[in-house]
């Protein structure tokens, strides 16, 4: 592979496991820290709807306060109390406990008897405030003192309330105080039935007691529906015993809270907690609703069981709930996380290409080196490398061109060396040409210098061998001499005295 290929690759795989890493590492720490966020959200949410829930029960305390201060009420309270004050105490009780039997005996609503308390002036006062406030309000009815019934909008199960806990709750010894009365589920009304008790109050002290069931479902579902969403989790109401008092799909009272729900709400009055025990993994937050901040002497409670209600409040205090799973959570995480991955998407395609870039830029000087280190290799040692950069690849082309001017200098050096050599070898040679050839002149030079026995009458020469050869003959042998016959003045006028061969060229000359 080359260079800049790998050079490309080293690159964007350490550009991407950066990346990657990275996007892990706030994958991780975002989740954390979303979730310890939505933690203190849940628990805000359930303090809010607390706020909002005992703001709405509050309003309730303030109409019927309002309600209990009307002129029409106490003037009809102070003649009953009037009535009932005048009998002792045990004809007191005689007369109410003959009444609360008659009451029960009579239970047609338009029976003299009863209609006496439902279609007097008050009860059709009350009747009235019913009616303005449709759906807001079951049944009204009004008591003396001494717990007897006044007035009421309706036939109740009974006519004496004085031992009743609700009453005896309100009327906290003639001192008056405001009741809310968790019944539980009401048998008059075939459903769950909170009801308010407030104290009526004249100039002389405390008159007597009203009474208001509240239809206070469908101000709850209102108030917690509005709320339910998927980021903001679902919301209840339940009692700190674990009762559930409303959640959205399930009859009140129908369920109840998980064990390890309950020993976080033992230990405060607002917190927050996860629980995946009982059901999915949820982030659960929870506040108390505090009726005692603003309204002095307001009272909360209820009986487990009587003759007209059942799952009563045993003296629990009501709590919301915020319940969030976690994945909803998480998935705005993982909705975030997504945001990130496009990013890192466009980051590594950047990366890519700036890696191709960057590759290629780096591997061009190196290029280049190998190209001119192949021309150095075939014997150009002129060229050169041009960088101005101040880096390891300006170094390297720095010591590139003091190699290659090196190397120009060691093979000129070689080549004269190489020169010199080939003359010297030269003269060498003819030297030894030379001194060949002198040996053997001299060698030749000496063999005829030497004695040679030669006749005294023919001329010829004896060789070693014993041989006698004709003069010609042998210094042909033992020479490079050529002969050639010709004939001496003397010779030619001994032999041939009549052609007067040297005597014509004497006297032309």
């Amino acid at each position: 592979m080359k260079f800049s290929h790998k050079l490309k690759v080293m690159i964007f795989l350490s550009g991407t496991a950066a990346l990657l890493c990275f996007a892990a590492g706030m994958h991780y720490f975002y989740s954390r820290s979303l979730m310890a966020e939505h933690m203190q959200y849940s628990q805000a949410l359930a303090q809010s709807t607390a706020r909002d829930f005992k703001q709405l029960l509050l309003e309730k305390v303030k109409t019927a306060l309002t309600m209990a201060n009307t002129p029409l009420l106490k003037q009809v309270l102070a003649e009953s109390n009037r009535f009932y004050g005048r009998l002792s105490a045990a004809d007191r009780q005689e007369t109410i406990t003959r009444l609360d039997d008659r009451w029960r005996e009579n239970p047609a609503e338009n029976d003299p008897f009863v209609r006496l308390y439902t279609d007097n002036p008050v009860a059709e006062y009350l009747k009235q405030q019913q009616a303005s406030l449709q759906d807001e309000y079951g049944e009204i009815f009004l008591t003396n003192r001494y717990g007897a019934l006044t007035a009421s909008t309706a036939k109740l199960t009974t006519f004496a309330h004085g031992r009743k806990y609700w009453w005896q709750g309100a009327f906290q010894e003639g001192q008056g105080a405001v009741y809310f009365d968790d019944r539980g589920y009401d048998a008059s009304v075939q459903g769950y039935v909170l009801g308010l008790v407030v104290p009526v109050r004249g100039e002389n002290g405390l008159l007597g007691i009203l009474k208001c069931n509240l239809n206070i479902l469908g101000a709850i579902s209102t108030l917690i529906t509005q709320a339910d969403s998927r980021l903001l989790g679902r919301f209840e109401l339940v009692r700190s015993g674990g009762a559930v008092i409303f959640e959205t799909g399930s009859p009140p009272l129908s369920t109840r809270l998980p064990a390890d729900h309950l020993q976080h709400l033992d230990t405060d009055q607002k917190g927050v907690f996860r629980s995946a025990e009982s059901g999915p993994d949820e982030v659960v937050g929870f506040a108390t609703v505090a009726l005692d901040s603003e309204l002095d002497a307001v009272r909360f409670g209820g009986s487990a069981v009587s003759m007209d209600h059942a799952k009563g409040n045993r003296g629990e205090s009501w709590i919301i709930l915020n319940r969030t799973e976690t994945q909803n959570v998480l998935d705005q995480a993982y909705l975030t996380i997504g945001l990130m991955a496009l990013v890192v998407g466009f980051v590594l395609f950047v990366l890519a290409v700036a890696a191709h870039v960057f590759g290629r830029r780096a591997s061009r000087p190196l290029k280049e080196l190998i190209r001119k280190s192949r021309r150095v290799a075939a014997g150009d040692f002129n060229v050169r490398i041009s960088s101005t950069r101040k880096d390891e690849i300006g170094y390297l082309s720095q010591a590139f061109n003091q190699m290659a001017e090196a190397l120009g200098r060691s093979t000129t050096s070689i080549t004269a060396l190489e020169q010199e050599v080939a003359l010297r070898k030269q003269s060498e040679s003819e030297k030894e040409a030379l001194i060949s050839e002198l040996r053997q002149t001299l060698g030749e030079v000496k063999e005829l210098q030497g004695l040679l026995p030669i006749c005294s009458f023919c001329k010829k020469i004896r060789d070693d061998q014993g041989y006698w050869n004709h003069v010609d003959a042998y210094i042909a042998a033992h020479s490079k001499a050529e002969l050639t016959h010709s004939l001496c003045p003397e010779c030619a006028r001994t032999q041939y005295p009549d052609l007067d061969i040297y005597d014509a060229e004497e006297d032309e000359s």
